[in-house]
């Protein structure tokens, strides 16, 4: 006996034209074009780095910490950045609330690795950070003392896997790998995926994974701006820790590019005198 479907014959041409479009759509969002075969994923990261690098930099961030409660506080943060034939340093002050206030994280390359030291107020004396501590979180927040400050390239493999639509901009999808296990338990990320938008090489969006392959954490730039020439910044970063069910939001509130910047800003000296302007 035959069984008829009880579908009119348009019906069925109309469906089948559905379906078609359905894979061709899916079939475009994961095939990467012959010339963007042809870029590596090391090519791609390394011309990001390039594109948006500064010779200096001021910004002025407030940061809202959210709890699994939603209950919410907020941070006050000054960056400092420079770069020249040292090497780049950086140095974050926070400016509030009261009790963290004059608390910094200067980082600076040496050696074509950087170095991280955390001042305390309480103790009157800069701790250096050991690297077996990139993974510890920073004052709080859903970074890590290596979230912030810029990987060494040595130290990863990164693999051009993908080419997909985030926010309604085209991105390259990146895994990026430690070469080794130490790294990786330093760190605390086993793997880490970017995604990277085609046309100005900036990432907006990131996920980092343990160990056991699970997500840790998401973060989402937002907001870009081009704050000089090929240089772009995002006035929004959202950190959402997965695991811990917490989440960072920093905003952009001020910011200077290019300018004169001494280098006694990133003195022990003056650190510890907290005149830091």
């Amino acid at each position: 006996m035959t069984i008829k479907s009880g579908i009119p014959s348009q019906q069925k041409n109309i469906f089948s034209i559905i379906g078609i479009y359905i894979i061709a759509t899916i079939l475009s969002c994961h095939v990467l074009s012959a010339s963007e075969e042809r870029l590596s994923g090391r090519k791609i990261i390394q011309k990001q780095v390039d594109l948006h690098s500064l010779n200096s930099s001021r910004i002025k961030t407030v940061m809202i910490l959210v709890d699994k409660k939603k209950r919410q506080k907020k941070r006050i943060v000054e960056r400092y950045s420079k770069k020249d034939s040292t090497g780049k340093k950086s140095l974050m002050v926070f400016r509030d609330p009261a009790d963290i206030k004059n608390t910094a994280l200067l980082s600076k390359e040496i050696d074509n690795t950087t170095r991280q030291w955390l001042y305390l107020p309480a103790l009157k004396k800069l701790q250096n950070l050991a690297e077996s501590g990139q993974g510890n979180y920073f004052m709080g927040t859903d970074f890590t003392y290596g979230d912030l400050k810029a990987d060494n390239m040595n130290n990863y493999n990164y693999e051009l896997i993908d080419s997909e639509t985030v926010e309604e901009q085209d991105c390259y999808v990146i895994d990026i790998i430690p070469i080794s296990r130490e790294i990786a338990k330093n760190t605390g990320y086993a793997k880490r995926i970017s995604w990277v938008r085609k046309d100005i090489y900036f990432t907006i969006k990131t996920q980092f994974f343990g160990k056991n392959k699970k997500m840790i954490k998401e973060s989402l730039s937002k907001d870009l701006i081009n704050v000089h020439g090929t240089a772009w910044m995002a006035k929004k970063v959202l950190m959402d820790n997965k695991k811990a069910r917490h989440k960072t939001l920093m905003g952009v509130v001020d910011y200077e590019v290019n300018i004169p910047i001494d280098d006694k800003v990133f003195t022990e000296k003056n650190i510890k005198a907290g005149s830091i302007r």
